[in-house]
């Protein structure tokens, strides 16, 4: 009932339309940004907790140049499988390698 109102209101369709459709776009585009910010935020609390566990555990044991080939590795990992990393993979992995 309102946008038929609002379409006889404006006198012509392709106005009142740009208007809403620009309305809706901008509103649900906004509400998915919030969401992804949330998520975001979350999942670096978490990566932050769990990069304090690691280093708290690992007790110096890794050197700066090994530091420095696993962040390379992790990087490419990361890229290759578009962020889909699984800690069961890393840790199959890093069972191999010792």
């Amino acid at each position: 009932m309102k946008f038929y109102c609002g379409y006889l209101n404006s006198g012509k369709a392709e106005d009142y339309l740009l208007q809403s459709l620009s309305s809706v776009l901008t509103s649900t585009v906004q509400d998915t940004e919030n969401r992804l910010a949330r998520m975001d935020s979350k999942i670096a609390v978490e990566l932050s907790m769990l990069a304090h566990m690691i280093a708290c555990h690992s007790e110096s044991r890794i050197d700066e140049s090994t530091f420095r080939k696993l962040h390379a590795k992790c990087v490419e990992e990361v890229k290759r499988l578009n962020g889909a990393v699984e800690l069961g993979d890393a840790y199959k992995y890093q069972k191999r390698e010792n």
